[in-house]
């Protein structure tokens, strides 16, 4: 990974009190995660951005003015979303989408911790820390749970991995998490 994606994700945890903040202004915002394929349980997010194509221009979208938005809209960070992992939620293993995943890192930011939860990818267990964040490849098969009994929540971004080529959504897939 090169030194810029972890920078971003230093960047919004020197500002983690925004970051909550943010959090905390959106929490009635919340909605189901909308593939829900591959979860069992209560997996909600809040759409924060998305970077999508339409009539062959890019387009960036924030959901919210947010006290982060400066953050969020860095071209580099292609989406983000809150995500909210009630107890007993568990997302089966998958990677991400083929031609996507292989252009984006995923970041993490803990909002809230939850004992008796983690992220498995391959063979490493993150285990989330509150104002701690975390990068990992989105192309290695990666499962999540939460097992204990309280809500687990965190910023979670896709980072381009380079800066000159940023991966977009459909326009579809926009509305479905926005």
């Amino acid at each position: 990974m090169g030194i810029w994606p972890n920078e971003i994700v230093n960047s919004f945890v020197e500002r983690f009190d925004d970051v909550e903040k943010t959090y905390n202004q959106l929490v009635n915002k919340s909605k189901h995660y909308p593939d829900g394929k591959i979860y069992n349980g209560d997996w909600l997010q809040i759409g924060l951005k998305a970077t999508y194509e339409q009539d062959g221009k890019v387009h960036r979208q924030l959901g919210f003015d947010t006290p982060i938005n400066d953050l969020l809209n860095q071209d580099i960070v292609v989406s983000a979303i809150f995500s909210i992992l009630k107890p007993g939620v568990e997302i089966t293993p998958h990677k991400g989408h083929r031609g996507f995943a292989e252009k984006i890192y995923k970041a993490h930011i803990c909002i809230h911790e939850a004992k008796d939860s983690a992220l498995i990818v391959g063979d490493k267990k993150y285990e989330w820390k509150r104002g701690q964040g975390f990068l990992f490849d989105d192309t290695i098969e990666h499962t999540a749970y939460n097992r204990g009994n309280d809500t687990r929540v965190v910023l979670l971004m896709d980072i381009a991995r380079d800066p000159n080529d940023i991966p977009v959504f459909s326009k579809n897939m926009v509305e479905a998490y926005l």
